[in-house]
């Protein structure tokens, strides 16, 4: 933590009327402030990115192993509530994910809530806050043990209330993502363009990558046409998969126009890859006539792995990324006060990243809904495909914001 410690110099100096004499001294207080330490920082977000992935691979093993379910309905008593006998291991393991998502919500909410006097202090900081948010890995792994532990016994209705809340806070989650998102486009770009000042290799990477991005984007839409749509019907997934395309081309031509400030290939062809993959996850969970690969075992296990590389590292960098100001997917890594690790906002992003991580898992999936299948499909077609929209807007105010907002400066 940055320390302001108040040191004292003394300068000698002769007096004035006589151009000599004996040295007076002047006692000067000057502050320096000494470098900051940010390794245990550091540290602190690695092994927070790290409880979170291993609470992910636990919910995943309740949510698809059986054995681990059948275990937990002999053992557990509060695992005896699932209205839904036809499905009644999907449902143990969709509401044991609940508790464990709910444990680790609380969790971030607590360490957030004691980071509180730091804003209270008038220096803005709070020696203890920083212990909190470092130090005393051992109470807290064993706290946060003990507390999942305990939530299994809870009765499964406690939470249907609580998986509601999770699909509302998930779509604040993605939206937050999506703008880490496009800053780290737009560090990536402009990393890579001064370099490219120097060596031209840089300037053709930065052309290559967005180009492949681009166009790659456009093959997946293609089979998204494949897969996804009738030569008859289909109207909704034709609309939502035009939509995107129309969109993508409209914001990679503007990107490197005159007219746009900022922008280039390489940002819109990020943006492009994100947009399309979560297009593709939106209409791959459909169980109408529309989806040509439904039931596909091997797709299904590629989309677990894929979404379960995409979902820890977005949910461990974009908590970070936001705990820090935006520094973590920076390329060029600062270690000021002004570009410092902010424990409130970075509790506040892994506390919804919790959420999201359930709502992924499951599937979007809530107790309690009628044709709970079909209900969460829906709900998660919605939630992405709006998430989508709001990405590419973004993006595009990105755009379009420096010229119309003059007066301010964007960097």
């Amino acid at each position: 933590m940055a320390r302001d410690t108040e040191q004292m110099a003394t300068l000698s100096t002769t007096d004035p009327e006589t151009g000599g004499g004996a040295p007076q001294r002047i006692d000067v207080h000057v502050n320096v402030k000494q470098p900051k330490d940010t390794s245990a920082q550091s540290r602190a977000q690695i092994y927070y990115g790290i409880l979170v992935f291993l609470c992910t691979i636990l919910c995943l093993i309740f949510y698809e192993s059986s054995k681990v379910q059948e275990k937990m309905l002999d053992k557990i008593s509060g695992f005896d509530e699932c209205d839904d006998e036809e499905e009644e291991n999907t449902c143990l393991g969709r509401t044991a994910v609940y508790k464990v998502c709910f444990c680790l919500f609380i969790f971030f909410c607590v360490l957030l809530v004691a980071q509180l006097p730091q804003m209270c202090s008038e220096s803005g900081r709070w020696a203890g806050g920083m212990v909190i948010h470092s130090g005393l890995w051992w109470l807290k792994v064993l706290v946060l043990i003990g507390f999942i532990v305990a939530m299994l016994w809870v009765p499964n209705q406690m939470f249907v209330n609580f998986a509601q809340f999770m699909r509302v806070a998930s779509l604040l989650f993605i939206l937050v993502q999506a703008l880490v998102l496009i800053e780290c486009a737009y560090k990536w770009n402009d990393l890579w363009v001064e370099r490219g000042e120097e060596k031209k290799l840089w300037s053709i990477g930065v052309l290559v990558c967005g180009f492949l991005f681009i166009a790659g984007s456009i093959v997946m839409i293609v089979f998204c046409y494949i897969w996804y749509t009738r030569e008859s019907g289909c109207h909704l997934n034709k609309f939502l998969i035009s939509s995107v395309l129309v969109l993508i081309i409209l914001f990679s031509i503007a990107g490197i126009t005159p007219l746009t400030d900022q922008g280039g290939i390489l940002p819109s062809g990020v943006v492009a890859v994100y947009s399309v993959y979560f297009l593709w996850s939106a209409l791959y969970n459909q169980s109408d006539s529309c989806n040509e690969i439904l039931g596909d075992g091997t797709t299904e296990k590629w989309q677990l792995a894929v979404g379960l590389i995409i979902l820890s590292t977005s949910v461990s960098f974009a908590g970070v990324s936001a705990g820090t100001g935006g520094g973590a997917f920076s390329l060029d890594r600062k270690t000021d006060d002004e570009n410092g690790v902010n424990p409130m906002y970075f509790h506040a992003m892994m506390a919804l990243a919790s959420l999201y991580m359930g709502m992924v898992v499951t599937g979007w999936i809530v107790e309690g809904d009628s044709n709970s299948k079909d209900n969460a499909n829906d709900t998660a077609l919605w939630v992405k495909m709006v998430s989508v929209w709001l990405t590419i807007l973004l993006y595009c105010w990105s755009l379009v914001a420096p010229r119309i907002l003059k007066g301010r400066e964007f960097s």
